[in-house]
């Protein structure tokens, strides 16, 4: 939304009356509260602000700022199912049906999300871009909802066979996969489905028509693999989900620049009484002090 600087209101000091120069012409006089009158401008040429009434007779000049209703709703089909984002009592489970075909609806509760919609007005006009370290399984980085808010390396040649920037990563274009050691971040629709799912909540395309709707679409996601979605049976010998793996993703996350970092992962090893690993919350604590939230 930007300011009309062909308008503007002047608050006049008490007891002064509007008056009109070159360029400024008095459209009408809005009471407010107290002995000060604000009134309307509108400029002939220029900006309101630059052609304003004298100092002796204004105590203040400010655009006047169009104002519009709350963010609409994103056309994105997947839309309706973001209970987290915009509540309005349904299921919240994408795609349930009953036993007859119908979607389940009614089992949420109104309002119950992260106020989604509103927050979009809050933004500004143009938001940084901020790059979110997802460790997680590997992302689906050429699907159309992310290819475009993926972090690219930029110091990388794609597929080339050499570490281009010096990193210790061949070819992590797209990121590292820190369980099979290599630059290919997406290797099975099922193994990979949880870290692409993220991914998406966090910034797959909003307004596009398809699909779901991301949270920070300003978001660039820094893929650092180190799970698999597949039970450790299915993967190769000696290729196992760690903690070391964890370590090694958030690292790499905080090297590439992420200012977040999502870790929706944990071990079944570390309950409530069990001590947490030392060197794990020492990788965290590297991180906070690095300015990663």
């Amino acid at each position: 939304m930007t300011p009309d600087r062909e308008r503007a209101h002047l608050t006049l000091k008490a007891g002064s009356a509007p008056a009109e120069s070159d360029g400024v012409r008095v459209r009408g006089r809005i009471r407010v509260p107290g002995a000060l009158l604000a009134i309307a401008v509108a400029a002939l040429g220029g900006t309101a602000t630059a052609a304003a009434a004298p100092a002796s007779t204004t105590e203040s000049v400010e655009i006047d700022m169009p104002v519009g209703t709350l963010a609409a709703a994103p056309d994105d089909p997947g839309f309706v199912d973001q209970w987290d984002l915009q509540n309005t009592g349904q299921i919240g489970v994408l795609g349930q049906k009953d036993p007859q075909g119908v979607p389940l609806q009614g089992a949420g509760v109104p309002g119950a999300d992260i106020g989604w919609l509103a927050g979009l007005d809050l933004l500004p006009a143009s938001p940084v871009e901020v790059a979110v370290g997802l460790t997680d399984t590997g992302v689906e980085v050429e699907h159309p909802e992310l290819l475009d808010h993926i972090a690219v390396n930029a110091g990388e040649v794609r597929d080339n066979g050499v570490d281009d920037d010096g990193n210790g990563f061949v070819d992590d274009y797209y990121g590292w996969d820190f369980l099979f050691q290599d630059g290919s971040v997406y290797d099975s629709a099922t193994g990979d489905e949880h870290g692409t799912h993220v991914a998406g909540t966090v910034a797959a395309v909003a307004g596009d028509g398809r699909g779901t709707a991301g949270i920070a679409q300003n978001a660039r996601i820094i893929v650092a693999k180190f799970l698999d979605n597949r039970d450790v049976n299915q993967l190769p010998d000696g290729v196992r989900p760690s903690i070391t793996g964890g370590i090694k993703a958030i690292q790499y996350a905080v090297a590439r620049g992420a200012r977040v970092i999502n870790a929706s992962w944990g071990t079944p090893s570390l309950g409530t009484n069990d001590p947490a690993s030392s060197a794990l919350c020492q990788a965290v604590q590297a991180a906070v002090d690095a300015g990663v939230v």
